[in-house]
């Protein structure tokens, strides 16, 4: 996904200006979607409180890969 930056982007070294780029584009990878889960993955999710998507992503992560998709 690209999105216009309302601002200049400054590079910087302590002190010192490196460069300068006026208003540039941001490319960035966006969460968002469907999604498709394995029931094990439900075990991951705390009982009886909040848990986002983002919260059971990190947590798949941390739990060394054996998530991955299926092909």
């Amino acid at each position: 996904m690209v999105t216009p930056f309302n601002f200049g982007k400054v590079t910087s070294d302590g002190p010192y200006i490196l460069a300068i780029e006026e208003k540039p584009d941001l490319r960035i990878e966006i969460l968002a979607g469907i999604y498709v889960l394995k029931p094990a993955v439900l075990d991951l999710i705390p009982p009886d409180q909040y848990f986002g998507i983002d919260s059971l992503i990190k947590a798949m992560l941390a739990s060394a890969g054996r998530w991955g998709a299926t092909r």
